[in-house]
């Protein structure tokens, strides 16, 4: 049996104002997850696991190629989770 290729995938957790203190995650309209694998492999490893979610350089992930359109479009608060998959991505075996 082939052994499965490994990815980079990021979750886009999408969010909303609840009141002007609060911010909630909400149902996503779509798919929520993307393969970043080449935009991560290009940064190199160390710069890859320097990356920590919910940060202006995970945030840009959404505009690679291949994120769903909604993902793209969303204009309210957000997140990308994204740091266990580069961690597991480049655990040495």
């Amino acid at each position: 049996m082939p052994e499965k290729t490994k990815t980079i995938i990021a979750k886009f957790v999408p969010q909303a104002n609840a009141d002007r203190k609060t911010i909630i995650s909400v149902e996503p309209k779509g798919p929520d997850t993307f393969d970043v694998t080449a935009k991560i492999v290009s940064m190199g490893r160390e710069k890859a696991l320097a990356l920590r979610d919910d940060q202006y350089e995970t945030d840009e992930l959404r505009e690679e190629p291949g994120v769903p359109a909604w993902i793209k479009d969303w204009d309210g608060p957000f997140y990308i989770s994204v740091a266990a998959s580069i961690a597991e991505f480049f655990e040495e075996a």
